[in-house]
């Protein structure tokens, strides 16, 4: 399958757990069913790939994330590995392989897409976000242009679309957006195929729970493959990882057996 997992990392001891579980788990599916996947990092002092670690000499800066997203897509380029699509996703997350797999055939991925899941921020607002010192008052800015976009802990993006967005990134060396939304930007007005998907977000309160005929349904009619960690401890997540990992473990994680 010509799609290729990109995986936000951080060249930070705090995260080897977490590479380690997703390397031995769902990684390893990937590469069972010849999808290649790649963490890339930030603050290397070379632009190369390492056995499934693109580095790059871009700082971690949270301000140059699309920076390293782009100089990610350069570098596999310049080893002559194209694919069809890019998966961009995080850490923080759990991907059910063979769904992944069965949703990307489904929903003919290509070269065009543009699929994940839906939010819309104000221009304005989203510039404050970068900024420490106003991030308070972001909200107060709800006004202007609106920009939609599909986040970037799950995206689908198309190789005509990234072959764009290196195009275009040339003059750019920081945004002042997130990378998420300012690939929204830069997508706003491309021709694409633009979709979205479902996905879970397992919360450490157990709000997430569905009853088990529901999970079922969204596991076998929408394909829901991917579980993402939210108000989850850090320390806890290479643990979920493998937990989820087990199907009757994640059917458990999952699923209540009542309305209560």
């Amino acid at each position: 399958m010509n799609c290729c997992v990109l995986i936000t990392s951080y060249r930070n001891q705090l995260y080897d757990d977490i590479k380690d579980q997703i390397r031995n788990s769902w990684a390893l599916n990937l590469k069972q069913q010849g999808i290649d996947y790649y963490f890339y990092e930030g603050g290397w002092d070379v632009n190369a790939i390492e056995g499934d670690v693109i580095k790059t000499n871009c700082s971690e800066e949270d301000k140059f994330s699309f920076k390293k997203f782009i100089l990610a897509n350069t570098i596999l380029k310049d080893q002559k590995l194209e694919y069809i699509s890019i998966y961009k996703t995080i850490l923080s997350t759990y991907i059910d392989v063979p769904n992944f797999i069965k949703f990307i055939e489904y929903n003919r991925i290509n070269e065009l897409s543009y699929v994940g899941t839906y939010y819309r921020i104000y221009l304005l607002t989203g510039l404050l976000l970068k900024f420490e010192l106003l991030k308070k008052f972001a909200s107060k800015f709800n006004t202007g242009e609106k920009i939609q976009y599909h986040h970037g802990s799950g995206v689908f993006i198309g190789i005509t679309l990234i072959d764009q967005m290196i195009n275009t990134y040339l003059p750019i060396e920081q945004s002042f957006l997130k990378d998420d939304v300012f690939i929204g930007l830069l997508l706003q007005h491309a021709k694409k195929q633009n979709e979205q998907y479902l996905r879970m977000n397992i919360s450490a309160d157990g709000s997430h729970k569905l009853l088990k005929n529901q999970f079922q349904f969204q596991v076998e009619k929408n394909f829901l493959f991917q579980y993402l960690f939210k108000n989850l401890p850090i320390k806890e997540h290479a643990k979920m990882i493998q937990s989820l990992h087990n199907n009757e473990t994640r059917l458990e994680i999952c699923t209540r057996e009542n309305n209560n």
